[in-house]
């Protein structure tokens, strides 16, 4: 189990030299909270905007404007970075980055396994950082 929850996986992720660093742990960390031994499958912030009703505006809106300020804080992180490939604009590999997070999210509320979902991230990292 990943203790501190997304906070402690973003918090771990700034903390590290280089951009490609944040990128990996932000997707490996993905993978261990969402689909960790102990932890329950999936992502409440995910998951609230997939399944809010049409009167649930209010937790839609908060849920989306956690994700969008994370994903601001890893721009901003990103634009730092002095070691990723020349052809990512930060604010577009943020976003992929949060596209890939939140997929494996998804992916392991329908069941699939930690090696799985650490498969498909390693995967996923290839195909970004190189």
């Amino acid at each position: 189990m990943l203790a501190g929850g997304p906070d402690a996986v973003r918090s771990r992720a700034k903390g590290v030299g280089h951009g490609q660093d944040v990128v990996e742990r932000l997707v490996r960390g993905a993978v261990d909270l969402v689909a960790g031994e102990g932890t329950p499958h999936g992502c409440l912030c995910v998951n609230s905007v997939h399944a809010c009703g049409p009167d649930a505006h209010a937790v839609r809106r908060d849920a989306i404007a956690v994700r969008k300020a994370g994903e601001a804080a890893l721009r901003r992180r990103l634009e730092q970075a002095t070691d990723l490939p020349s052809r990512h604009d930060p604010a577009t590999l943020a976003a992929l980055v949060h596209t890939i997070t939140d997929g494996i999210a998804v992916q392991a509320a329908t069941g699939r396994s930690h090696d799985e979902l650490r498969r498909i991230g390693d995967l996923a990292l290839h195909a970004v950082l190189t």
